[in-house]
């Protein structure tokens, strides 16, 4: 039976074959990912590798580029000499070459070894986005992306597609959205409404109270997500356990502390970005009819965006707060609306959970669904296990040290469980994903564009600049808007 890099490496091929990619080969492909594991289970200066490596061709790295180039576009910048990758170098160069900010441009053919030639550059702004930090970003170039996430385990892209993942021993297929489905929402409709309601009343039910529920909810999954990924970067696992009435019999909580303001944050930031929203499209309308723009509205504008950019700030803080009280021995509790409650919490004694179903499958089957064996997990995961099947309220995820998070609630009688819970914000439909490279690949053979970089006339290279000849005086261009006071 072939090894789990062996059918990593397999998928992966498959899914960039499907895409259109020939290269890399079945051989240098597999040669990379053996590469890149060993490297993980590698320590430097004392602490494990992380990192990604982006496979391109130096010749043509970037075969689709966008006609207006923005400043923060990534872009390959060449070592002098390319070096041979050995397990050892990668070690080396993913401290230099930190994952966040950018990745180690590799390539290889079947009659070469593989080497690193140099660097690319420019990945803050889509990681960010891949986290729900912040909307925007340009996906790295390149054919793939093999991100080294923690020991043993890789992932890898094209784009903004997941093609697979590989954990300690298992390969992944593919990542649970259970953050954003349909059944948790369902969960959490009772407490989200009633609050979906009054941002309607503040909004002055400009916006329907459906929407702003489907709105709270996203922002609820996508807060639990970053706090998720925040505690899998810091390698030292960690527990939330979300309960509206928690069974103190059963809890024993290290340190209490009433600290509401990341639930609270999370609700306020949809109310402030609701409320930019309308402000920004009052403010287009008028531009396109070509209305008189009073001074009052673009004033109202500015301020509408202020507040939406200082709650994302005052969010952010306090996700990093709550993602640092996990990493104390036990469970963070929190209510629904995610105002903790106490860190260091630990379950005592509870019924045993003897059966604990497959999430996904139980949602087709039912409890013809396959079951878990719960011997495998450690004492994190069998507490959470045992406390959900006592409240049949809570919901439990556990993140590994290993960066697998697992998520489980009771479903009825039913206990249910889903691994591989997926965190970031990218596609995985190989079929819709290859549909929209060949459309936009048809509208580009098609356009006549020119390329350009950025949107204003203003030198955009500093070869550019200082190329100037003489003194040149640039006309801005105002909106044919007329603003009054």
């Amino acid at each position: 039976m072939p090894s789990p890099l062996e059918q990593f490496t397999k998928l992966v091929a498959k899914k960039l074959r499907y895409l259109g990619y020939l290269s890399p080969t079945a051989r240098i492909l597999g040669l990379l990912v053996n590469t890149a594991y060993l490297a993980t289970l590698r320590t430097e200066e004392g602490k494990f590798v992380l990192g990604s490596l982006i496979f391109a061709d130096p010749r043509h790295p970037d075969s689709d580029r966008p006609f207006l180039r923005r400043a923060n576009y990534p872009s390959f910048t060449p070592f002098d000499s390319p070096v041979r990758l050995t397990v050892e170098k990668l070690v080396k160069l993913s401290r230099a070459v930190d994952g966040w900010s950018g990745s180690i441009a590799v390539y290889g053919t079947p009659r070469s070894s593989i080497v690193a030639w140099g660097v690319l550059d420019q990945l803050v702004q889509h990681n960010v986005s891949l986290r729900g930090e912040k909307e925007g970003g340009f996906h790295p170039p390149g054919i793939l992306r093999l991100a080294m996430d923690g020991i043993g385990a890789l992932s890898a892209y094209q784009g903004d597609l997941f093609l697979g993942g590989v954990r300690q021993d298992q390969v992944v297929h593919s990542e649970q959205v259970v953050l954003y489905s349909t059944g948790l929402a369902k969960r959490l409709h009772s407490i989200l409404s009633p609050i979906a309601q009054k941002i309607s009343m503040a909004l002055g039910s400009s916006i329907p109270s459906s929407e702003n529920e489907q709105e709270l909810f996203n922002e609820w999954s996508k807060t639990i997500a970053r706090i998720c990924i925040g505690i899998r970067r810091a390698g030292t696992g960690g527990a939330l356990l979300i309960s509206p009435h928690p069974n103190t019999r059963i809890l024993e909580v290290g340190h209490r502390i009433p600290y509401s303001r990341l639930g609270h944050a999370a609700i306020l930031h949809v109310l402030d970005s609701q409320y930019s929203r309308l402000c920004y499209k009052a403010y287009s309308d008028s531009r396109e009819k070509n209305d008189v723009v009073s001074i009052k509205m673009v004033s109202e504008q500015d301020c509408a965006e202020t507040d939406q950019e200082d709650r994302e700030s005052e969010l952010s803080a306090a996700i990093r707060m709550v993602t640092s009280f996990a990493s104390l021995d036990g469970i963070v509790l929190l209510t629904p609306l995610l105002e903790v409650v106490g860190f260091g919490v630990k379950v005592l004694s509870s019924p045993s959970a003897s059966r604990v179903y497959v999430a996904d499958d139980y949602v087709r089957r039912g409890s013809k669904a396959k079951c878990i064996d719960i011997s495998q997990f450690g004492m994190r995961h069998i507490s959470m296990l045992n406390y959900c099947l006592a409240d049949r309220k809570a919901i439990g995820i556990v993140v590994s040290q290993d960066g697998q998070v697992r998520l489980m609630f009771s479903e009825g009688k039913s206990l249910l469980l889903w691994e591989n819970v997926q965190l970031l914000r990218y596609g995985s439909n190989v079929r819709s994903y290859a549909k929209m490279i060949r459309r936009n690949q048809t509208q580009k053979r098609a356009a006549h564009f020119k390329r350009v970089l950025g949107y204003t006339d203003m030198p955009k290279t500093f070869s550019r600049l200082m190329g100037l000849k003489s003194k040149k005086t640039m006309s801005i261009k105002t909106p044919s808007t007329r603003i009054i006071s």
